[in-house]
């Protein structure tokens, strides 16, 4: 009996924690702009422009938060993580959408293909899901942990957001080269 309370009362805070990250999600989306405003959009240009990776670093700094605390300023310290979330919000919420106009892409592409090898977009198909699995999971702890605590975990983002772009782009370019005839370098 114990033990069905405590799995009732596990799974009841954890739906209350659910609800609670689905509407600070909801509340933090009206406030950033649309992603369609910002340079490298794929939906304007067909290409995925990779962030770089300092900026990364940098948005997920703990070496900007711990200069923060130095303050001792409750006031500048929720200021900060509440400026800094947003920031890292945006940018996993364009990372995602673009990895999925790149993945939109590719399978266009793909469909036009005339030698696709199944292990390879077997291998780029799951490092996609993955990606966007990550993208969910950053999205929840940037809400809950905040951005100092997640370099790691966004760094790890982005390089697969960039395996996957290079991975497209070359698929694009020997799918070109098989198309015209003309050899593609490597």
């Amino acid at each position: 009996m114990i033990g069905l309370i405590s799995a009732l009362t596990v799974g009841l805070l954890l739906l209350i924690a659910l609800v609670v990250f689905a509407l600070r999600q909801e509340s933090t989306a009206r406030g950033i702009h649309s992603i369609s405003e910002f340079p490298g959009d794929p939906r304007h240009s067909g290409e995925f422009e990779v962030c770089p990776p300092e900026l990364v670093a940098r948005i997920f700094s703990r070496e900007d938060w711990e200069l923060i605390l130095q303050t001792q300023s409750p006031c500048l310290e929720r200021l900060f993580l509440q400026e800094r979330k947003r920031i890292a919000l945006l940018w996993v919420r364009q990372t995602s959408r673009d990895i999925r106009q790149v993945m939109r892409n590719h399978t266009e592409a793909a469909k036009q293909a005339a030698d696709i090898r199944f292990r390879t977009e077997l291998s780029l198909f799951l490092m996609y899901i993955e990606l966007l699995l990550m993208c969910e999971t950053l999205l929840l702890l940037i809400t809950t942990v905040g951005p100092p605590r997640l370099e790691r975990i966004a760094s790890y983002v982005h390089e697969l957001s960039r395996q996957i772009s290079y991975a497209h782009e070359a698929f694009a370019r020997s799918s070109a080269g098989a198309a015209t005839g003309i050899p593609t370098s490597p």
